[in-house]
């Protein structure tokens, strides 16, 4: 059974040495492998003395030169390799989110060109067609009213300037027509 442990713990090394990417993290989990081999060589001690059926030195060989072993060079080299994979892991999630700023602030120059534009949109058309309305409104109430004196001036282009121009008209035959009923 422990031959088998043994053989999967190299297994899952030799895989986990594959699958990192070519650099210095490939290059310290090759310098640690001589290290695991060693800690498995003195697992395998360990196991040899327990089926002898030499507990105490097995004990001893756990506390002492194991223990020493794995503490004073294996753990340190684990957590300086884990260090170094997550500064590599963090320095992905810096650029990651370096573009998720840049895509915000994108968004945020598009929306105000959006409401830049709307808001010229809403500008013209109050100045070219409802302004120009209102004041035909009001016109056409004083003509109505009998007032034939009112100023019409052209404000409008397209079709709202001629609309203007045929109340400018129309109020010209009603002052002429109101002039030949006086006379």
């Amino acid at each position: 059974h422990h031959r088998e442990m043994s053989a999967a713990v190299r297994t899952a090394f030799e895989n986990l040495i594959a699958g990192s990417r070519p650099g210095e993290s490939r290059t310290n989990m090759l310098a640690l492998r001589p290290e695991i081999d060693h800690a498995l060589l003195l697992a395998d001690s360990v196991e040899s003395l327990l089926r002898l059926d030499r507990r105490d030195a097995a004990i001893a060989l756990i506390s002492g030169p194991f223990d020493e072993f794995i503490d004073g060079t294996v753990f340190p080299q684990l957590e300086a390799l884990a260090l170094q994979q997550n500064a590599v892991f963090n320095s992905g999630l810096e650029r990651i989110r370096f573009r998720a700023v840049m895509l915000n602030v994108g968004l945020v120059i598009f929306t105000l060109f959006v409401l830049g534009v709307s808001f010229a949109a809403a500008v013209m058309l109050s100045r070219f067609l409802i302004r120009p309305v209102g004041f035909l409104t009001r016109v056409a109430r004083e003509i109505g009213s009998g007032n034939f004196e009112t100023e019409i001036r052209r404000i409008g282009a397209g079709e709202i300037g001629e609309l203007q121009e045929s109340f400018i008209d129309m109020r010209k035959k009603l002052m002429r027509l109101q002039a030949e009923q006086a006379a």
